[in-house]
């Protein structure tokens, strides 16, 4: 960091990797490399173990570790070609539609490069799935780079610009009063028409926070809207029996987490609304709440501003 009598110091940054770590260098005359070793090898062995008098580092010692050797507890599965593809197709599946939901007003066009960053990015589905997403002649897929460096050089270059900030400045950040933030500790939505919870503010939201959502009526001619704001909480279903009777199987997995509605916080009625056909009529529904909990909800037509407002404290 900068002092007094040195204000520019070489910035390191660290890539932990479970055979081999990655060390960024930006020097004092702005340049980055990774460090090499004295066998010319950029990348640095995070394992080091013992085979008698024989010392094993990288892979080796990975090996090692992984073969069940006399005074080596580990416990571990092999995934080989078509299987492992099977194993995490559902997760890169399941965060490309994330990225479909929250981005999908986004034109991949618009995206020069994608820089593949970390060992994950080595996996051939995900990089069919990326070939795929980018599917123009636009966006350019990097793969000059080596992924695990890539993250090193991050680190550094991102402790480069902290170290243009004075100590004090730096020391104010770290401290408990500045980073530990007001948030929600759980969700807060509604239930629709199927009876689902939907979330409109979720859990661990830095507060104030502020959401506006809209619905509209679901039959012609609708006169009164029924709002009903609840707060959520994760619900993890009991093993059945079976399952208690089989640890070892894979029906272990079935019962997953998912959020559900456990208290009402507040109820809104919207009366006397304009008649209007199916989907036609809308309500803008605003929840803020402040750093104290505060919470604000207004539901208003957008036609005839009719609207109702009500002020709740919420306990969690």
């Amino acid at each position: 960091m900068p002092s007094a009598t040195d204000s520019k110091k070489s910035i390191i940054g660290l890539r932990i990797g479970q055979s081999y770590s990655s060390i960024a260098i930006i020097n004092k005359d702005g340049r980055a490399d990774c460090i090499a070793n004295e066998d010319g090898e950029r990348q640095i062995p995070t394992l080091v173990a013992f085979a008698g008098e024989e010392e094993l580092a990288g892979t080796q010692a990975k090996a090692l570790l992984l073969s069940n050797s006399k005074n080596t507890i580990s416990q571990f599965r092999n995934f080989i070609g078509k299987s492992f593809a099977e194993c995490n197709s559902s997760v890169i599946k399941g965060t490309a539609q994330l990225v479909d939901k929250d981005e999908n007003n986004l034109d991949t066009q618009l995206i020069d490069e994608v820089i593949l960053v970390g060992g994950a990015s080595r996996i051939p589905k995900l990089q069919s799935k990326l070939r795929d997403t980018f599917n123009n002649t636009i966006t350019v897929i990097r793969q000059d780079f080596e992924p695990d460096e890539v993250v090193a050089y991050g680190c550094a270059f991102q402790g480069d610009l902290i170290g243009d900030l004075d100590d004090q400045m730096i020391a104010d950040s770290i401290d408990s009063s500045v980073t530990l933030v007001p948030h929600l500790s759980k969700p807060i939505g509604i239930l629709n028409a199927e009876n689902e919870f939907v979330v409109i503010i979720p859990g661990n939201t830095p507060l104030p926070a502020r959401r506006i959502f809209q619905f509209s009526n679901m039959i012609d001619d609708q006169k009164n809207i029924f709002v009903p704001i609840w707060e959520g909480d994760i619900i993890i279903p009991k093993p059945s029996s079976q399952t208690d009777n089989n640890l070892d199987s894979d029906s272990t997995l079935q019962g997953k987490p998912n959020l559900s509605p456990s208290k009402l916080l507040a109820e809104l009625v919207l009366t006397d609304l304009p008649e209007k056909k199916i989907n036609e009529l809308k309500v803008d529904i605003t929840i803020e709440i402040d750093i104290n909990q505060k919470c604000i909800i207004l539901a208003k037509e957008s036609t005839s501003n009719k609207s109702v407002e009500i002020e709740i404290q919420i306990t969690q």
